[in-house]
């Protein structure tokens, strides 16, 4: 009887995400990404990462109007994976990854962008010191 209560709230180890796995979540971010809801998305995930199971629960249940939308096929899979307690971590990593690689790209831009203006600058200041 002991052992049997020891064990009634045990929880699963987490195991390592497969290559199909992560090319599955990276899929769903750039989807977001794409439509720059990114932010909105990140914050829709770190609230419910405690309801993940029941909005995976919730995604089986919508899973015949999702199939007309999506692939059939990589929704289920998502639907599976979002039922591990580990893949909404996951998710929020792989978005803070990715914005902080675009506001990397970005700034980098802006600098490259700045640094041409400046130079530009200097060049038409000497241009009327001569005149």
């Amino acid at each position: 009887m002991k052992e049997k209560i020891r064990c009634a709230f045990a929880v699963e180890q987490e195991q390592p995400f497969s290559n199909d796995e992560i090319a599955l979540l990276n899929r769903v971010v750039e989807y977001l990404v794409k439509r720059g809801l990114c932010t909105p998305a990140l914050l829709f995930l770190q609230t419910i990462v405690p309801l993940n199971y029941i909005g995976a629960q919730l995604l089986t249940f919508f899973k015949p109007f999702a199939s007309a939308l999506f692939d059939p096929v990589a929704f289920e899979k998502f639907t599976l994976l979002l039922e591990r307690r580990d893949t909404l971590p996951k998710l929020i990593e792989l978005f803070e990854e990715k914005m902080r690689h675009k506001s990397d790209k970005t700034s980098s831009t802006n600098s490259n962008t700045n640094t041409k203006e400046t130079s530009k600058q200097k060049v038409e200041g000497n241009e009327k010191k001569t005149d």
